[in-house]
């Protein structure tokens, strides 16, 4: 093969990549606009739609502990639970910015998982994959956490295959057959296993000073928008130290008079079977309970 043609071959593939590429962006965006349900629908609705008044953010604690309906009647306001399975920090404030960019919602609850929130882990980027799919559109905030988390991610999201490979399942399931129902985002759990074990307690963890800038910047921006924050840590059936929040996080909350309500060893919850899905997680009565206690805790403060 001459280097010409060798040249003008390679010229052909690149621009089928290219145009492969851009057709994978042109459907996967029209995947993500017309889900549903689902968590795609779920996610675009967050980021993109969403006008509550009262919203809840963190890891699997928040999505399953915070029942929206009780928060709305008891203060009636409209509610949203933003909480993510497997996630925390990172996510919620991405999640944050993007709603800052289009209202600012009176308050905002986020669910704190003691120092797991703050565990120092080989890679953060697993946090970004919900958001990829708003990388772009103008929130320079929201960007710039990729940026962070990976350098190398402002060149990787040129690619839509990248952008939408990794879901694209869930994509075309959450527009012909949704498989996760939720209300107003939050998902119950059933009931504690009959044959329960308690398990062996989790060793100390070292903290991720990229995940204590991000819980900074978040209760930087609350306040800069006048979003009164309000963190909480639900109950757990064996509180430990190990869930205790550690003083670099405390300290974070003082400089910016965040409102903590700890709930950890609430003895309402601690110890009753009746009311957790695990050891970490409530089932929907403990939900509805504690939704309850967590409400007219706002309402108390709120004057409401």
């Amino acid at each position: 093969m001459t280097a010409r043609r060798f040249f003008i071959t390679l010229i052909v593939i690149l621009l089928l990549a290219a145009g492969i590429d851009l057709l994978i962006g042109v459907a996967g965006h029209s995947l993500v606009s017309s889900a549903k349900g689902g968590d795609t629908a779920r996610h675009r609705y967050i980021n993109r739609e969403m006008t509550d008044q009262l919203l809840v953010f963190g890891s699997s604690r928040a999505i399953h502990h915070y029942d929206p309906r009780v928060l709305a009647d008891s203060l009636g306001v409209r509610a949203y639970n933003c909480g993510e399975d497997g996630s925390g920090i990172i996510l919620a404030y991405m999640q944050l910015t993007n709603v800052l960019a289009r209202y600012t919602p009176s308050i905002v609850i986020y669910d704190l998982y003691g120092q797991y929130d703050f565990m120092k882990e080989p890679d953060n980027s697993k946090y970004l994959l919900w958001e990829r799919y708003f990388y772009g559109e103008g929130n320079e905030a929201l960007d710039s956490v990729f940026h962070t988390i990976d350098k190398n991610e402002k060149w990787k999201m040129r690619s839509a295959a990248y952008r939408y490979n990794s879901r694209f399942l869930q994509l075309m399931s959450d527009n012909y057959r949704p498989r996760q129902n939720d209300i107003r985002g939050y998902r119950p759990l059933g009931d504690m296993p009959v044959d329960f074990v308690e398990p062996n307690p989790w060793p100390t963890v070292d903290l991720d000073d990229v995940k204590l800038e991000y819980i900074r910047r978040f209760a930087e921006k609350c306040k800069e928008h006048g979003v009164k924050l309000i963190v909480a840590v639900s109950p757990y059936y064996f509180p430990t130290v190990d869930e205790q929040l550690p003083a670099e996080v405390r300290a974070i909350f003082d400089t910016y008079g965040v409102m903590l309500f700890d709930h950890s060893a609430d003895l309402d919850f601690v110890g009753k079977r009746c009311y957790f899905s695990d050891t970490n997680h409530l089932n929907a009565s403990g939900a509805e309970a504690y939704t309850r206690k967590i409400a007219s805790e706002v309402r108390r403060i709120s004057g409401s």
